[in-house]
């Protein structure tokens, strides 16, 4: 992702992928609460949930390569194993 920009149809299916995973998760009132509860924690705004698809669809694959080239240090990443070797 730092080097290359994201492929145009993996781009697509992962938005169309999370905006369309929001209302499962406001199926339950667990789901609801642990949402409202996100929204007040980052100071989201009452309309973050109406704004939600349309700031997911804004996003440009070129917006993904510059938070990739932030925030992905290779140099910086740990490797953990559990379980049998």
């Amino acid at each position: 992702m730092q080097e290359e920009i994201v492929d145009a149809e993996e781009f697509a299916n992962n938005k169309v992928y999370v905006t369309g995973s929001l209302p499962l998760h406001l199926e339950t009132n667990g789901g609801i609460a642990s949402n409202v509860l996100n929204m007040e924690f980052h100071d989201l705004g009452l309309d973050y949930l109406a704004q939600y698809a349309d700031r997911i669809n804004r996003i440009t694959p070129e917006e993904i390569q510059a938070i990739a080239r932030k925030y992905f240090d290779p140099d910086a990443y740990t490797l953990a194993v559990a379980g049998p070797v």
